[in-house]
């Protein structure tokens, strides 16, 4: 499950309730703008890919990501 803070649709504290909800289940937290979390971010693309190219049992209970473009960043 990929959780983004900064989603408009769908909120962060969501994905944390579904995840703890599903048995077995990992959580990317990403930082990243918008309704998606994927091409938004490296650490999380990465994951993503991991987790489906090899067996999730040795994958990290959660995942904490930033997004590559900040929009508000100095």
């Amino acid at each position: 499950m990929i959780g983004n803070r900064w989603d408009p649709v769908t909120s962060y504290d969501s994905a944390v309730k579904v995840a703890r909800l599903l048995p077995g289940s990992r959580l990317v937290s990403s930082d990243s703008w918008g309704h998606t979390a994927l091409l938004t971010s490296a650490c999380v693309d990465t994951t993503v890919w991991s987790y489906l190219l090899h067996p999730p049992a040795r994958a990290p209970k959660a995942t904490y990501c930033r997004g590559d473009v900040q929009p508000f960043a100095s």
